[in-house]
């Protein structure tokens, strides 16, 4: 008797498991079975590949959104940025202009007409 137990199964006089007495005993084994159990596992492992072939193709597909959502995500941050910039420029030129125009429009109406102190530089 050998001491691997699936030798066990092997011819009598099995002396270890060389590479004939391995193959012998696992053709054994393959008859005994009837030669299904290997068909059906073999059948079996090619569908489990196909299923993970298509999960890893369905992975990298959502991957790939998931880049270019992010990206697009960081172009609206970007504009959005550009766009508070520009609001806070024009609310910062408008306050002094405001500021002049309301100096003219009370000064245009109290100045009169034909004085000539006042002169335009």
């Amino acid at each position: 008797m050998c001491a691997d137990p699936e030798y066990d199964r092997a011819p009598k006089g099995c002396a270890g498991p060389s590479g004939s007495l391995r193959r012998a005993a696992f053709y054994d084994l393959q008859k005994e079975a009837g030669g299904g159990t290997v068909k059906r596992a073999h059948a079996e492992l090619a569908g489990n590949e196909e299923a993970l072939k298509r999960t890893l193709e369905e992975l990298r597909a959502a991957n790939q959104e998931l880049k270019e959502t992010q990206l697009q995500l960081i172009q609206a941050a970007r504009l959005e940025s550009v766009g508070a910039l520009a609001a806070g420029v024009a609310h910062e030129v408008k306050n002094p202009l405001q500021t002049i125009l309301m100096g003219l429009d009370y000064l245009v109406p109290n100045c009169p007409a034909g004085n000539e102190t006042w002169r335009w530089s």
